[in-house]
């Protein structure tokens, strides 16, 4: 899932994972997206949810610190409810234009697991998901 207010960021964060061929949906609105990845929780098939969140921190209405938090913590509820759920990973990745230290000590303190300027170089985005991902990349 990728989560940015601005419509231009989610077309290249798209390209890039439709080249890697990542399976992903976007959301111009955060709260959108906080609801769609709350109903992925609450599927009774095959899904078990979104795995991989790339989010923008600062959004008007709810920004990437608070989405993270309430997305991490919609996860811990179910990873505590249901056995099946229970060793199911959540990677939360932010992205700014932010160059401020404080940004990224509050990022990670709000449970997203990696920070990443902005503008997106590709290598570094194959990094991240050759990271986070763990599986061979065709690049």
């Amino acid at each position: 899932m990728c989560v940015d207010n601005v419509e231009y960021n989610l077309i290249a964060l798209e390209a890039f994972l439709t080249m890697m061929k990542e399976k992903h949906e976007t959301y111009v609105d955060p709260e959108k997206a906080l609801l769609a990845f709350e109903k992925s929780l609450n599927k009774k098939c095959c899904n078990k949810g979104y795995t991989f969140i790339i989010t923008d921190i600062f959004m008007p209405v709810l920004n990437g610190f608070d989405l993270s938090k309430k997305m991490l913590e919609l996860h811990q509820k179910k990873r505590m409810e249901d056995r099946t759920f229970k060793n199911a990973e959540l990677t939360i990745v932010a992205v700014t234009a932010s160059e401020d230290d404080e940004v990224e000590k509050k990022a990670l303190k709000a449970g997203i697991t990696k920070v990443i300027m902005k503008p997106l170089i590709h290598s570094k985005c194959v990094k991240i998901v050759d990271k986070y991902f763990k599986k061979n990349v065709v690049r």
